[in-house]
């Protein structure tokens, strides 16, 4: 499954980016604030409000430095691009497909699926060196970042006593976006990143199969981690859980629904983060 890009509105915001034409609709504001509010359950009134703000802010940075790491491996193959943000992530949308041949290598099917790969991950790996910013930057103030033996979060940040609650959250969030949000969209799951690697690595075996492969293997991916998210529920019923339930499940179903697609001949395509 691909998403398309969503319509305009008279609300979405309009910029420049690195000579990239940013579009933020109104949906990513929405649903930065419904996943914000999620965590303010039980936290004093004097605190809601930063960890609100603070969460907005680096799900904006963090995104839109994601989908400019799609858009620059674009630019480098050739292709025009611009971005949009919308809802829990971000489009990058190629406006041309005409790869330069210094870069391509020729254009044969293995140089597009191997610049496919390249600009499928991009984005995740921006987002991790976006991290190994934000921990320098704390290593720099006098705090520090960790490794702990703890799953999925195996970091630890030590604040930074110079600074405010606020600036400490936001690198907090900043580092759970990037490092946990990132590795999420690595997994091979329709429309993340990763699932359109292991689009391109099952077509390269099988051109005939290789797509419908790989959206059964985004099926029963998607569906073990809204398993794990359910097993995170029975234990913390307060926690995140039920999200990932919701979250996951739809991309398995999703999944499901683009193979009965394909079988009746119906099959589109775009990118999503």
């Amino acid at each position: 499954m691909f998403i398309g890009e969503p319509p305009k509105t008279d609300y979405d915001l309009h910029f420049k980016c690195f000579g990239f034409p940013v579009r933020i609709h109104i949906y990513f504001w929405i649903a930065a604030v419904v996943l914000g509010a999620m965590r303010l359950k039980g936290v004093p009134s004097n605190m809601a409000g930063i960890l609100l703000v603070s969460w907005i802010i680096a799900m904006f940075v963090s995104i839109l430095i994601h989908e400019l790491g799609h858009t620059f491996a674009m630019r480098y193959y050739g292709m025009g691009a611009r971005i949009v943000l919308y809802m829990m992530g971000g489009l990058a949308i190629p406006d041309s497909f005409g790869f330069s041949t210094s870069s391509y290598g020729g254009g044969g099917k293995s140089n597009q699926s191997s610049s496919q790969i390249v600009i499928s991950l991009a984005g995740p790996f921006a987002g991790f060196l976006l991290a190994g910013v934000v921990v320098a930057i704390i290593f720099s103030l006098g705090g520090s970042v960790s490794f702990v033996k703890s799953f999925p979060f195996f970091w630890s940040i030590q604040r930074v006593d110079s600074l405010g609650n606020g600036v400490n959250i936001f690198f907090s969030d900043m580092l759970y976006i990037n490092i946990f949000w990132g590795l999420l969209n690595l997994l091979p799951i329709y429309p993340l990143d990763g699932g359109q690697v292991s689009r391109e690595l099952f077509v390269a075996q099988d051109h005939s199969s290789g797509v419908e492969k790989s959206l059964w293997l985004s099926v029963f991916t998607a569906g073990a981690v809204a398993v794990w998210g359910l097993y995170r529920y029975s234990l913390n019923p307060q926690g995140g859980g039920m999200f990932t339930i919701f979250m996951f499940g739809s991309l398995a179903w999703s999944s499901y629904q683009a193979i009965q697609q394909m079988r009746g001949g119906g099959y589109g395509g775009g990118r999503q983060w």
